[in-house]
């Protein structure tokens, strides 16, 4: 009645990729905290809340760093700020698509995959 599709071993990978992104991401927000709580407990009261803040500090610059910077060291592409919605996009593609008079001015670039090595069989 209804055929069912077999996804594609790369959608498959992508996806895998994307959902262990999100999980360490989330770990990397709770040992944050673990680390706040960490700190605090062994400061005397009246610092706690210096601790607290310092962290969240310390998370907020992170993030923001993350954003700026890291995205485009992880993945490739321009580390420039706001050269390009998503900061993937190499200047080379935007020039491409704006020529060709494309409404959108750059795609996702797909994701270098590493050369397998020794341990990968390859």
């Amino acid at each position: 009645m209804f055929a069912l599709q077999t996804p594609d071993v790369a959608e498959v990978a992508g996806a895998v990729d994307e959902v262990w992104l999100l999980v360490a991401a989330m770990l990397v927000m709770f040992m944050q905290a673990g680390f706040a709580l960490v700190e605090a407990g062994f400061t005397r009261a009246k610092n706690a809340g210096n601790i607290i803040m310092k962290n969240f500090m310390d998370f907020s610059v992170g993030g923001i760093t993350y954003w700026a910077f890291g995205f485009a060291l992880a993945y490739g592409g321009s580390t420039s700020v706001g050269s390009s919605p998503t900061a993937i996009c190499s200047s080379s593609t935007t020039t491409r698509r704006l020529r060709r008079g494309s409404s959108r001015s750059c795609s996702p670039q797909p994701r270098r995959r590493l050369s397998p090595g020794p341990w990968r069989g390859g």
